[in-house]
């Protein structure tokens, strides 16, 4: 008997969150258009199957992390987003791993730290209601760095861990996990891409400092986000 597919509930998205942010930032009515647009009944593409898979991915990975599994035991399972199906095949298993391999090797890394490990947190600002967003992981370790980690399973698009979305992230984590901006030395932002070869490898960092991204988020975000 085949098992019924495992139905992945839907996440709202800021229209003003880390993942569109290199759009809205660049055109401020790109958000007004899309939304007169599906008011009018005009097709927005709001989330393909490459989106979906992704969501399907994102969903092995933050499970085995939370109950410290590894991607394999997920091998064959089916998950339902809105409009798709996805069976979890080799191809995603390698990719999941990885990202869960990276992310364990740095909690190794800092053991001796304590480090504290945030799966999938929502986190909000309060300088913004419009500001929210889901990083896939942080890790603070006390004292000494904050790290970021962003997932990619997708094909499409090569990114670097300098960009908008996990600047975006890296902020957030800032406000909702410091009790101030000199607690930690640092933060990194990861971006872990297994499925796009990159010169610098799958998975790649940019270093940056809590007082750098708050700087960023106060003379770019927010008068982003004003300006939509």
């Amino acid at each position: 008997m085949t098992n019924p597919p495992v139905v992945i509930s839907e996440v709202p998205h800021s229209s003003r969150g880390a993942s569109s942010a290199h759009r809205w930032l660049k055109c401020a009515g790109s958000i007004q258009l899309i939304d007169r647009l599906a008011a009018k009944g005009g097709k927005v593409n709001r989330s393909g199957p490459a989106a979906a898979e992704g969501t399907t991915a994102h969903t092995v990975a933050s499970t085995a992390l939370a109950d410290e599994s590894d991607a394999w035991e997920f091998a064959g399972m089916e998950f339902r987003t809105s409009d798709w199906n996805f069976v979890v095949d080799d191809d995603m298993q390698t990719s999941v791993q990885k990202y869960l391999d990276f992310v364990r090797g740095q909690l190794e890394t800092y053991k001796d730290k304590n480090p504290v490990l945030y799966i999938e947190k929502h986190l909000g600002s309060i300088l913004s209601d419009d500001a929210w967003g889901t990083p896939d992981t942080i890790i603070v370790v006390p004292g000494e760095k904050l790290i970021v980690v962003d997932f990619k399973h997708g094909q499409g698009v090569s990114v670097e861990p300098d960009g908008s979305q996990t600047r975006y992230y890296g902020y957030l984590a800032c406000e909702n996990y410091l009790p101030d901006l000199s607690a930690v030395k640092e933060v990194e932002l990861w971006i872990v891409q297994p499925r796009i070869p990159h010169p610098k490898g799958v998975c790649r960092k940019f270093v940056t400092t809590p007082t750098e991204l708050d700087d960023w988020w106060n003379s770019v975000l927010l008068p982003g986000i004003e300006l939509t």
